[in-house]
């Protein structure tokens, strides 16, 4: 095996699964797996320009391919669908529901109340587990700017929160994150 090849199998080995539940939360799994096939073959292709850590220019690969996937289908994402129903505003009450559940609900309900930046910004370093270095390349900004983003969009989903903890529907409470 040559060595492009023995680094590409090497990336795709240690980043597939990251790549691929990045863009299962955009959209339906054969499309996440379409999307993460086409970014892993653009970065076959395009070898010599891949970065250092490859993972957010992987992400941003295959935000493209999710765009243009829409652009010809002309349809909305299944993930947007459903969090526009209406669905999360009010999590299920009924007895012996899961805490975990609900409080998964309550996340995600607070999150719908978010702008799509807050939510982009949340979700690539808590369900991503991205960097905020690597977060502010997938989204093309500085660190720094990147960082503030963060800050805010934290500091708007515990007001989003706690406006669920007051109006007496299941909630969280934020957790100090020591990034």
């Amino acid at each position: 095996m040559d060595t492009d090849e023995a680094r590409f199998t090497e990336v795709y080995k240690q980043l597939y699964r990251r790549v691929w539940a990045y863009a299962a939360r955009r959209a339906p799994d054969q499309i996440a797996q379409e999307a993460t096939d086409e970014a892993f073959l653009i970065a076959w292709k395009k070898l010599d320009q891949l970065p250092t850590d490859p993972l957010p220019w992987l992400l941003v690969a295959t935000g493209h391919a999710l765009s243009e996937h829409r652009r010809r289908e002309d349809k909305q994402l299944t993930l947007i669908e459903w969090a526009a129903s209406g669905s999360l505003l009010s999590p299920p009450t009924a007895p012996g529901a899961d805490d975990a559940a609900l409080e998964r609900l309550s996340v995600l309900a607070a999150l719908q109340t978010l702008s799509e930046q807050d939510r982009e910004t949340l979700m690539l370093t808590v369900w991503d587990g991205l960097s905020y270095r690597q977060s502010a390349e997938a989204v093309r900004c500085s660190t720094t700017a990147f960082a503030v983003r963060h800050h805010r969009a934290r500091r708007r989903l515990s007001a989003a929160l706690a406006i669920q903890d007051s109006s007496g529907t299941p909630s969280i409470q934020m957790e100090r994150d020591a990034t």
